[in-house]
Protein backbone atom coordinates (compact mmCIF):
# COMPACT_ATOMS: atom_id res chain seq x y z
CA UNK A 1 0.00 0.00 0.00
CA UNK A 2 3.15 2.38 0.70
CA UNK A 3 4.23 1.70 -2.29
CA UNK A 4 1.59 2.49 -4.44
CA UNK A 5 0.94 5.50 -2.54
CA UNK A 6 4.33 7.00 -3.56
CA UNK A 7 3.51 6.59 -6.98
CA UNK A 8 0.35 8.63 -6.50
CA UNK A 9 2.72 11.43 -4.83
CA UNK A 10 5.18 11.33 -7.89
CA UNK A 11 1.92 11.67 -10.04
CA UNK A 12 0.81 14.53 -8.04
CA UNK A 13 4.05 16.30 -8.51
CA UNK A 14 3.70 15.91 -12.17
CA UNK A 15 0.43 17.37 -12.24
CA UNK A 16 1.67 20.31 -9.96
CA UNK A 17 4.21 21.60 -12.15
CA UNK A 18 2.34 23.97 -13.80
CA UNK A 19 1.34 25.29 -10.31
CA UNK A 20 2.33 29.00 -10.19
CA UNK A 21 4.80 30.26 -7.55
CA UNK A 22 3.40 31.72 -4.05
CA UNK A 23 3.59 35.34 -4.21
CA UNK A 24 5.90 36.76 -1.71
CA UNK A 25 4.79 38.40 1.94
CA UNK A 26 5.66 37.93 5.52
CA UNK A 27 7.86 34.32 5.59
CA UNK A 28 6.29 31.87 7.84
CA UNK A 29 8.66 29.18 8.44
CA UNK A 30 9.43 25.93 9.85
CA UNK A 31 12.58 24.21 10.59
CA UNK A 32 12.27 20.92 10.10
CA UNK A 33 14.92 17.99 11.32
CA UNK A 34 15.41 15.42 9.09
CA UNK A 35 13.96 12.64 11.65
CA UNK A 36 9.81 14.07 10.37
CA UNK A 37 11.11 12.46 6.42
CA UNK A 38 11.67 8.85 7.95
CA UNK A 39 8.08 8.25 7.69
CA UNK A 40 5.48 9.05 5.16
CA UNK A 41 2.98 9.26 7.69
CA UNK A 42 4.68 12.10 9.83
CA UNK A 43 5.52 13.95 6.05
CA UNK A 44 1.33 13.96 5.28
CA UNK A 45 1.13 15.09 8.39
CA UNK A 46 3.69 18.12 8.46
CA UNK A 47 2.50 19.27 5.00
CA UNK A 48 -1.05 19.42 6.53
CA UNK A 49 -0.14 20.90 9.52
CA UNK A 50 2.01 23.73 7.22
CA UNK A 51 -1.13 24.36 5.13
CA UNK A 52 -3.58 24.38 7.90
CA UNK A 53 -1.71 26.77 10.47
CA UNK A 54 -0.64 29.29 7.63
CA UNK A 55 2.68 28.79 7.29
CA UNK A 56 4.75 29.42 4.14
CA UNK A 57 8.06 28.04 3.94
CA UNK A 58 9.51 25.21 5.29
CA UNK A 59 12.86 24.86 5.68
CA UNK A 60 13.41 20.72 5.18
CA UNK A 61 16.61 19.20 6.08
CA UNK A 62 18.27 16.71 3.70
CA UNK A 63 21.40 16.67 4.11
CA UNK A 64 22.72 15.69 8.05
CA UNK A 65 26.28 14.40 8.35
CA UNK A 66 27.46 13.97 5.15
CA UNK A 67 24.45 12.00 4.21
CA UNK A 68 21.62 12.53 2.10
CA UNK A 69 17.83 12.17 2.75
CA UNK A 70 17.13 12.97 -1.04
CA UNK A 71 18.47 10.71 -4.25
CA UNK A 72 21.75 12.05 -4.13
CA UNK A 73 24.26 12.26 -7.07
CA UNK A 74 27.22 13.24 -4.69
CA UNK A 75 26.54 11.54 -1.10
CA UNK A 76 25.53 8.16 0.70
CA UNK A 77 21.73 7.80 1.84
CA UNK A 78 21.43 8.04 5.20
CA UNK A 79 21.15 5.07 7.47
CA UNK A 80 17.88 6.12 9.07
CA UNK A 81 16.33 6.07 5.20
CA UNK A 82 17.43 2.31 4.84
CA UNK A 83 14.23 0.47 5.60
CA UNK A 84 12.39 2.56 2.98
CA UNK A 85 12.47 0.89 -0.92
CA UNK A 86 15.76 2.60 -2.68
CA UNK A 87 13.62 4.32 -5.05
CA UNK A 88 12.12 6.33 -2.28
CA UNK A 89 12.55 10.10 -2.28
CA UNK A 90 11.66 12.23 0.93
CA UNK A 91 12.59 15.60 -0.64
CA UNK A 92 10.45 14.68 -3.72
CA UNK A 93 7.73 13.43 -1.71
CA UNK A 94 7.73 16.97 0.30
CA UNK A 95 7.89 19.13 -2.44
CA UNK A 96 4.97 17.27 -4.70
CA UNK A 97 2.99 17.61 -1.44
CA UNK A 98 3.66 21.32 -1.29
CA UNK A 99 3.49 22.70 -4.99
CA UNK A 100 -0.41 22.50 -4.90
CA UNK A 101 -0.74 24.47 -1.84
CA UNK A 102 1.69 27.11 -2.65
CA UNK A 103 3.89 26.50 0.14
CA UNK A 104 7.62 27.05 -0.67
CA UNK A 105 10.42 24.54 -0.14
CA UNK A 106 13.85 25.39 1.11
CA UNK A 107 16.55 22.12 0.97
CA UNK A 108 17.94 22.64 4.34
CA UNK A 109 21.66 21.42 4.27
CA UNK A 110 24.21 20.87 7.11
CA UNK A 111 27.54 22.27 5.34
CA UNK A 112 30.48 21.85 7.08
CA UNK A 113 29.12 19.72 10.10
CA UNK A 114 29.97 15.97 8.47
CA UNK A 115 29.61 13.01 11.42
CA UNK A 116 28.77 12.33 15.44
CA UNK A 117 32.38 11.28 15.38
CA UNK A 118 34.14 8.10 17.11
CA UNK A 119 31.41 5.04 17.25
CA UNK A 120 29.27 5.90 14.74
CA UNK A 121 28.23 3.78 11.89
CA UNK A 122 29.94 5.73 8.28
CA UNK A 123 28.93 3.96 4.71
CA UNK A 124 32.28 3.69 3.01
CA UNK A 125 31.03 6.36 0.47
CA UNK A 126 31.09 8.85 2.94
CA UNK A 127 33.30 12.05 2.68
CA UNK A 128 35.63 11.43 5.52
CA UNK A 129 35.92 7.53 4.68
CA UNK A 130 37.08 8.98 1.19
CA UNK A 131 38.85 11.62 2.54
CA UNK A 132 39.73 11.31 6.41
CA UNK A 133 42.45 14.20 5.92
CA UNK A 134 39.55 17.26 5.21
CA UNK A 135 38.51 16.36 8.71
CA UNK A 136 38.60 19.41 11.31
CA UNK A 137 42.02 19.98 13.40
CA UNK A 138 42.43 21.63 16.86
CA UNK A 139 44.82 24.07 18.09
CA UNK A 140 47.73 21.43 18.24
CA UNK A 141 46.68 20.47 14.58
CA UNK A 142 45.28 17.09 16.05
CA UNK A 143 42.62 15.45 13.59
CA UNK A 144 39.16 15.55 14.97
CA UNK A 145 38.78 11.86 13.43
CA UNK A 146 41.36 10.70 15.66
CA UNK A 147 39.10 11.75 18.68
CA UNK A 148 37.52 9.20 21.46
CA UNK A 149 34.14 9.90 21.95
CA UNK A 150 34.93 10.99 25.09
CA UNK A 151 36.93 13.15 23.75
CA UNK A 152 34.64 14.64 21.22
CA UNK A 153 32.42 15.15 24.14
CA UNK A 154 34.68 17.49 26.32
CA UNK A 155 35.07 19.80 23.10
CA UNK A 156 31.44 21.42 22.79
CA UNK A 157 30.71 20.51 19.46
CA UNK A 158 28.20 18.37 17.66
CA UNK A 159 30.96 16.14 16.01
CA UNK A 160 33.32 16.08 13.10
CA UNK A 161 33.84 19.04 10.79
CA UNK A 162 35.22 19.24 7.73
CA UNK A 163 37.99 21.56 7.06
CA UNK A 164 37.24 25.06 5.37
CA UNK A 165 40.57 25.97 4.81
CA UNK A 166 40.76 22.78 1.87
CA UNK A 167 39.91 24.39 -1.74
CA UNK A 168 38.35 20.74 -2.38
CA UNK A 169 35.95 21.42 0.35
CA UNK A 170 34.87 23.92 -1.53
CA UNK A 171 34.05 22.52 -4.54
CA UNK A 172 32.46 19.43 -3.06
CA UNK A 173 29.83 21.81 -1.43
CA UNK A 174 29.24 23.48 -3.86
CA UNK A 175 28.53 20.66 -6.32
CA UNK A 176 25.87 19.27 -3.67
CA UNK A 177 23.94 22.69 -3.90
CA UNK A 178 24.12 22.49 -7.41
CA UNK A 179 22.82 18.88 -7.91
CA UNK A 180 19.80 19.49 -5.42
CA UNK A 181 19.26 23.10 -7.50
CA UNK A 182 19.49 21.17 -10.63
CA UNK A 183 16.97 18.33 -9.84
CA UNK A 184 14.29 19.62 -7.22
CA UNK A 185 11.91 22.37 -7.98
CA UNK A 186 13.11 23.98 -4.71
CA UNK A 187 12.52 27.62 -3.99
CA UNK A 188 15.64 27.80 -1.74
CA UNK A 189 18.64 26.57 -0.36
CA UNK A 190 19.34 26.80 2.97
CA UNK A 191 22.53 26.82 4.99
CA UNK A 192 23.51 25.49 8.15
CA UNK A 193 26.62 24.79 9.74
CA UNK A 194 28.32 26.88 7.79
CA UNK A 195 31.21 27.73 10.25
CA UNK A 196 34.00 26.33 12.43
CA UNK A 197 33.00 23.91 15.23
CA UNK A 198 34.44 26.82 17.50
CA UNK A 199 37.04 29.07 18.66
CA UNK A 200 39.18 26.31 19.21
CA UNK A 201 39.57 24.47 16.13
CA UNK A 202 40.42 25.95 12.28
CA UNK A 203 44.57 25.16 13.06
CA UNK A 204 45.46 22.57 10.63
CA UNK A 205 48.75 22.30 9.43
CA UNK A 206 47.85 23.30 6.03
CA UNK A 207 45.72 26.99 7.49
CA UNK A 208 48.86 27.54 9.60
CA UNK A 209 51.47 27.26 7.30
CA UNK A 210 49.85 29.35 4.75
CA UNK A 211 48.69 32.01 7.62
CA UNK A 212 52.43 32.12 9.06
CA UNK A 213 53.81 32.66 5.58
CA UNK A 214 52.04 35.67 4.66
CA UNK A 215 51.85 37.22 8.44
CA UNK A 216 54.98 35.53 9.59
CA UNK A 217 53.42 34.41 12.86
CA UNK A 218 52.10 30.79 13.49
CA UNK A 219 48.43 31.47 14.80
CA UNK A 220 48.80 28.28 17.16
CA UNK A 221 50.36 30.62 19.56
CA UNK A 222 47.09 32.66 19.79
CA UNK A 223 44.72 30.61 22.56
CA UNK A 224 48.30 31.48 24.66
CA UNK A 225 46.85 35.13 24.78
CA UNK A 226 43.13 35.44 24.13
CA UNK A 227 43.13 39.29 22.83
CA UNK A 228 45.89 40.65 25.22
CA UNK A 229 45.20 43.26 27.15
CA UNK A 230 46.28 47.30 26.76
CA UNK A 231 48.06 46.29 23.01
CA UNK A 232 49.48 49.63 23.00
CA UNK A 233 51.83 49.45 25.81
CA UNK A 234 54.41 48.08 23.93
CA UNK A 235 54.91 47.45 20.14
CA UNK A 236 55.11 44.15 20.71
CA UNK A 237 51.91 43.54 22.04
CA UNK A 238 50.31 45.65 19.42
CA UNK A 239 51.98 43.31 16.91
CA UNK A 240 50.59 40.39 18.52
CA UNK A 241 46.86 42.08 19.31
CA UNK A 242 46.43 42.60 15.29
CA UNK A 243 47.73 39.49 14.04
CA UNK A 244 45.47 38.26 16.45
CA UNK A 245 42.36 40.28 14.84
CA UNK A 246 43.97 39.36 11.26
CA UNK A 247 43.56 35.91 12.56
CA UNK A 248 40.01 36.42 12.99
CA UNK A 249 39.77 37.46 9.74
CA UNK A 250 41.57 34.90 7.89
CA UNK A 251 39.49 32.46 9.36
CA UNK A 252 36.34 33.83 8.40
CA UNK A 253 37.44 34.15 4.87
CA UNK A 254 37.97 30.80 4.57
CA UNK A 255 33.96 29.90 5.18
CA UNK A 256 33.13 33.39 3.25
CA UNK A 257 35.05 31.82 0.11
CA UNK A 258 32.61 28.88 0.44
CA UNK A 259 29.70 30.80 0.54
CA UNK A 260 30.87 33.09 -2.24
CA UNK A 261 31.22 30.04 -4.51
CA UNK A 262 27.72 28.52 -3.77
CA UNK A 263 26.20 31.82 -4.52
CA UNK A 264 28.25 32.15 -7.85
CA UNK A 265 26.91 28.34 -9.17
CA UNK A 266 23.46 28.76 -8.31
CA UNK A 267 23.25 32.37 -9.95
CA UNK A 268 24.81 30.74 -12.44
CA UNK A 269 22.65 27.93 -13.30
CA UNK A 270 19.40 28.43 -11.18
CA UNK A 271 19.52 32.53 -10.59
CA UNK A 272 15.84 32.67 -9.49
CA UNK A 273 16.74 29.61 -6.23
CA UNK A 274 16.91 31.91 -2.86
CA UNK A 275 20.36 31.61 -0.71
CA UNK A 276 19.63 31.86 3.28
CA UNK A 277 21.95 31.06 5.95
CA UNK A 278 20.99 29.81 9.69
CA UNK A 279 23.31 32.02 11.19
CA UNK A 280 24.49 32.50 15.24
CA UNK A 281 23.72 35.55 16.93
CA UNK A 282 25.11 37.93 17.76
CA UNK A 283 26.83 38.67 14.46
CA UNK A 284 30.16 39.55 16.66
CA UNK A 285 30.24 36.43 18.55
CA UNK A 286 29.63 34.40 15.10
CA UNK A 287 32.47 36.39 13.53
CA UNK A 288 35.27 35.57 16.10
CA UNK A 289 34.31 32.28 17.57
CA UNK A 290 32.73 30.48 14.16
CA UNK A 291 34.22 32.82 11.36
CA UNK A 292 30.96 33.69 9.83
CA UNK A 293 31.05 37.16 8.85
CA UNK A 294 27.19 37.40 8.10
CA UNK A 295 27.04 40.73 7.71
CA UNK A 296 29.64 41.00 5.61
CA UNK A 297 27.54 38.29 3.43
CA UNK A 298 24.76 40.46 3.69
CA UNK A 299 26.93 43.52 2.29
CA UNK A 300 28.26 41.16 -0.39
CA UNK A 301 25.17 39.97 -1.24
CA UNK A 302 26.07 36.61 -1.72
CA UNK A 303 23.31 35.33 0.89
CA UNK A 304 19.23 36.69 -0.01
CA UNK A 305 18.34 35.97 3.43
CA UNK A 306 19.96 35.77 7.20
CA UNK A 307 18.45 33.56 9.57
CA UNK A 308 19.57 34.49 13.03
CA UNK A 309 19.38 31.96 15.89
CA UNK A 310 18.60 34.30 18.12
CA UNK A 311 17.26 31.56 20.72
CA UNK A 312 19.03 32.91 24.03
CA UNK A 313 18.75 37.00 23.13
CA UNK A 314 16.78 39.21 24.40
CA UNK A 315 14.54 41.29 22.44
CA UNK A 316 16.71 44.66 23.09
CA UNK A 317 19.33 42.75 21.52
CA UNK A 318 17.72 41.09 18.97
CA UNK A 319 16.44 44.54 18.01
CA UNK A 320 19.37 46.96 18.56
CA UNK A 321 21.28 44.13 16.25
CA UNK A 322 18.90 44.17 13.41
CA UNK A 323 17.16 47.29 13.29
CA UNK A 324 20.34 48.51 11.04
CA UNK A 325 20.44 45.78 8.92
CA UNK A 326 17.02 45.86 8.62
CA UNK A 327 17.07 49.67 7.67
CA UNK A 328 19.89 48.99 5.53
CA UNK A 329 17.73 46.96 3.12
CA UNK A 330 19.14 43.41 4.12
CA UNK A 331 16.76 40.79 4.07
CA UNK A 332 16.45 38.35 7.61
CA UNK A 333 14.19 35.90 8.78
CA UNK A 334 14.20 35.63 12.30
CA UNK A 335 14.95 32.44 13.99
CA UNK A 336 13.09 31.56 17.30
CA UNK A 337 13.75 28.75 19.61
CA UNK A 338 10.37 27.69 20.13
CA UNK A 339 11.16 24.16 21.42
CA UNK A 340 12.23 25.82 24.27
CA UNK A 341 9.67 28.52 24.91
CA UNK A 342 5.99 28.72 26.43
CA UNK A 343 3.63 30.13 23.29
CA UNK A 344 3.32 33.51 24.83
CA UNK A 345 7.12 33.96 24.35
CA UNK A 346 6.95 32.75 21.04
CA UNK A 347 3.79 34.89 19.86
CA UNK A 348 5.97 37.77 21.33
CA UNK A 349 9.22 37.08 19.07
CA UNK A 350 6.59 36.59 16.09
CA UNK A 351 5.37 40.16 17.06
CA UNK A 352 9.21 41.18 17.60
CA UNK A 353 9.95 40.48 13.67
CA UNK A 354 7.02 42.33 12.78
CA UNK A 355 7.96 45.46 14.79
CA UNK A 356 11.30 45.40 13.50
CA UNK A 357 10.08 45.27 9.79
CA UNK A 358 11.78 41.87 9.25
CA UNK A 359 11.28 39.72 6.66
CA UNK A 360 9.54 37.04 8.66
CA UNK A 361 10.60 34.63 10.87
CA UNK A 362 11.06 30.90 11.26
CA UNK A 363 10.50 28.82 14.19
CA UNK A 364 12.75 25.77 15.41
CA UNK A 365 11.61 23.15 15.30
CA UNK A 366 8.21 21.33 13.77
CA UNK A 367 9.31 18.27 15.63
CA UNK A 368 9.75 20.17 18.73
CA UNK A 369 6.55 21.70 18.77
CA UNK A 370 4.07 19.99 16.70
CA UNK A 371 2.81 17.81 20.21
CA UNK A 372 1.31 20.58 22.03
CA UNK A 373 2.35 24.36 20.98
CA UNK A 374 1.26 24.74 17.35
CA UNK A 375 -2.42 24.82 17.78
CA UNK A 376 -2.14 28.02 19.64
CA UNK A 377 0.04 29.27 17.84
CA UNK A 378 -1.43 29.06 14.12
CA UNK A 379 -4.57 30.62 16.41
CA UNK A 380 -2.39 33.71 17.83
CA UNK A 381 -1.49 34.43 14.04
CA UNK A 382 -4.77 34.33 13.28
CA UNK A 383 -5.50 36.55 15.29
CA UNK A 384 -2.41 38.92 14.43
CA UNK A 385 -2.77 41.06 11.29
CA UNK A 386 0.72 42.82 9.58
CA UNK A 387 1.64 44.71 12.33
CA UNK A 388 0.61 48.77 11.91
CA UNK A 389 2.65 51.66 13.63
CA UNK A 390 1.23 54.76 13.82
CA UNK A 391 4.36 57.58 14.00
CA UNK A 392 7.73 56.31 14.30
CA UNK A 393 9.08 53.30 15.78
CA UNK A 394 11.56 54.16 18.35
CA UNK A 395 15.66 52.74 17.58
CA UNK A 396 16.76 52.47 20.66
CA UNK A 397 16.12 51.22 24.53
CA UNK A 398 14.22 52.94 26.77
CA UNK A 399 16.91 54.91 28.34
CA UNK A 400 17.82 56.57 25.15
CA UNK A 401 14.21 57.79 24.78
CA UNK A 402 14.31 59.38 28.61
CA UNK A 403 17.21 61.60 27.39
CA UNK A 404 14.98 63.26 25.09
CA UNK A 405 13.06 65.08 27.71
CA UNK A 406 16.33 65.80 29.31
CA UNK A 407 17.77 69.63 28.91
CA UNK A 408 21.58 68.89 29.40
CA UNK A 409 21.40 66.22 26.34
CA UNK A 410 19.45 68.28 24.28
CA UNK A 411 21.57 71.20 24.46
CA UNK A 412 24.65 69.09 23.57
CA UNK A 413 22.99 66.93 21.26
CA UNK A 414 20.66 69.51 19.46
CA UNK A 415 17.11 68.93 18.27
CA UNK A 416 17.81 65.65 16.84
CA UNK A 417 19.02 64.14 19.59
CA UNK A 418 17.41 60.77 18.40
CA UNK A 419 19.00 60.77 14.83
CA UNK A 420 22.25 61.67 16.36
CA UNK A 421 22.15 58.64 19.08
CA UNK A 422 21.42 56.07 16.04
CA UNK A 423 23.91 57.71 14.08
CA UNK A 424 26.85 57.34 17.14
CA UNK A 425 25.45 53.62 18.01
CA UNK A 426 26.06 52.71 14.18
CA UNK A 427 27.16 49.16 14.54
CA UNK A 428 31.32 48.03 13.71
CA UNK A 429 31.98 44.81 13.21
CA UNK A 430 35.62 43.73 13.47
CA UNK A 431 35.46 43.35 9.40
CA UNK A 432 34.75 47.21 9.13
CA UNK A 433 37.67 48.38 11.89
CA UNK A 434 39.81 46.18 9.27
CA UNK A 435 39.09 49.09 6.69
CA UNK A 436 40.59 51.57 8.91
CA UNK A 437 44.37 52.20 8.66
CA UNK A 438 45.99 51.20 11.16
CA UNK A 439 47.65 53.94 12.88
CA UNK A 440 43.84 55.79 12.55
CA UNK A 441 41.95 52.89 14.52
CA UNK A 442 42.67 51.64 18.48
CA UNK A 443 41.85 48.62 20.06
CA UNK A 444 41.74 48.58 23.57
CA UNK A 445 39.66 46.11 26.58
CA UNK A 446 38.70 45.37 29.34
CA UNK A 447 36.15 43.44 31.88
CA UNK A 448 34.18 44.71 34.24
CA UNK A 449 30.78 44.56 35.95
CA UNK A 450 29.98 48.20 35.44
CA UNK A 451 28.30 49.98 32.09
CA UNK A 452 30.55 51.07 29.52
CA UNK A 453 30.06 54.85 28.73
CA UNK A 454 31.19 55.79 25.81
CA UNK A 455 31.48 58.95 23.80
CA UNK A 456 31.63 60.63 20.36
CA UNK A 457 35.50 61.73 19.57
CA UNK A 458 35.10 64.77 18.35
CA UNK A 459 37.33 65.49 14.87
CA UNK A 460 39.18 68.54 14.15
CA UNK A 461 36.62 71.07 14.96
CA UNK A 462 35.73 69.86 17.95
CA UNK A 463 31.95 69.77 17.34
CA UNK A 464 31.39 66.67 15.00
CA UNK A 465 30.06 63.86 15.63
CA UNK A 466 32.23 60.99 14.86
CA UNK A 467 30.30 57.88 13.50
CA UNK A 468 30.39 54.91 14.92
CA UNK A 469 31.52 54.64 18.18
CA UNK A 470 30.62 51.67 19.48
CA UNK A 471 31.28 49.02 22.21
CA UNK A 472 31.38 45.29 20.64
CA UNK A 473 31.54 42.75 23.10
CA UNK A 474 32.28 43.05 25.70
CA UNK A 475 33.41 46.68 28.21
CA UNK A 476 35.78 48.45 27.36
CA UNK A 477 38.32 51.13 28.29
CA UNK A 478 39.71 53.78 26.39
CA UNK A 479 43.56 53.58 25.20
CA UNK A 480 43.96 56.83 23.57
CA UNK A 481 46.79 57.93 20.98
CA UNK A 482 49.61 60.58 22.39
CA UNK A 483 47.72 63.12 20.03
CA UNK A 484 44.74 62.62 22.44
CA UNK A 485 46.35 63.25 25.47
CA UNK A 486 44.54 66.86 25.77
CA UNK A 487 41.44 64.93 25.60
CA UNK A 488 42.52 61.72 27.55
CA UNK A 489 43.43 63.68 30.97
CA UNK A 490 40.17 64.62 31.25
CA UNK A 491 39.06 60.91 31.80
CA UNK A 492 37.58 59.95 35.33
CA UNK A 493 39.45 58.08 37.75
CA UNK A 494 37.25 55.41 37.12
CA UNK A 495 38.75 55.06 33.49
CA UNK A 496 35.38 56.03 31.68
CA UNK A 497 34.61 58.98 29.76
CA UNK A 498 31.15 61.00 30.58
CA UNK A 499 29.08 63.09 29.03
CA UNK A 500 30.83 65.54 32.56
CA UNK A 501 34.22 64.79 31.67
CA UNK A 502 33.68 66.36 28.34
CA UNK A 503 31.46 69.12 27.99
CA UNK A 504 32.76 69.37 24.01
CA UNK A 505 31.73 65.89 23.15
CA UNK A 506 28.41 64.99 21.33
CA UNK A 507 27.13 62.18 23.35
CA UNK A 508 26.89 59.13 25.52
CA UNK A 509 25.85 55.65 24.48
CA UNK A 510 25.66 53.40 27.24
CA UNK A 511 25.41 49.37 26.87
CA UNK A 512 24.58 46.19 29.56
CA UNK A 513 27.20 43.93 27.71
CA UNK A 514 27.84 40.14 29.25
CA UNK A 515 31.35 40.46 30.82
CA UNK A 516 32.27 37.11 30.07
CA UNK A 517 34.25 38.26 26.59
CA UNK A 518 36.27 41.11 25.69
CA UNK A 519 35.40 44.57 24.04
CA UNK A 520 36.87 46.91 21.33
CA UNK A 521 36.59 50.79 21.59
CA UNK A 522 37.00 52.51 18.12
CA UNK A 523 38.70 55.88 18.29
CA UNK A 524 39.33 57.58 15.31
CA UNK A 525 41.93 60.49 14.51
CA UNK A 526 40.95 63.75 13.85
CA UNK A 527 42.63 63.39 10.31
CA UNK A 528 39.74 61.54 9.17
CA UNK A 529 37.38 64.28 7.28
CA UNK A 530 33.63 64.36 7.22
Amino acid sequence: MRYIFFIVLITTFLLSLSIVHPSQGELKGLWVVRDTLMDSANVIALVEDAKTFGFTDLFVQVRGAGDSYYLSKCEPRAFKLDHLPKGVDPLQMVICLTRPKGIRIHAWLNMLYASPGAGYEMKDDHILARYPSWCQEDVFSRSMWDYTRKMLAGTDTEGLYLKPEYPQVADYLSNIVIDIADRYRVDGIHLDFIRYPNIRFGYSTYACEEFKDRYGIDPRIFPQYPLVSDPLTSPARLWLYIHQLEWFHWRAERITHIVREIDRALKEKKPDVVLSAAVWFPPQHAYRYVGQDWVGWLEEGIIDIACPMAYWSSSENIARELIPLINKGYHIALGIGAWRKETEEIISDIDLSRVLNADGFILFSYGGIVENKILPIALKLREMAPFEIEGEISLLPQEYEDWTDNTEYNELLGNESIEALIELGKVYSEMDIKRELWDEVIYSERRSTDNAVLGGIPNKDGITILKGVRAIDGLVKPILQEKYKNIKDTVGSDGVLTIRDMKNWQGDVIYDIDTSISCLLISISENISF
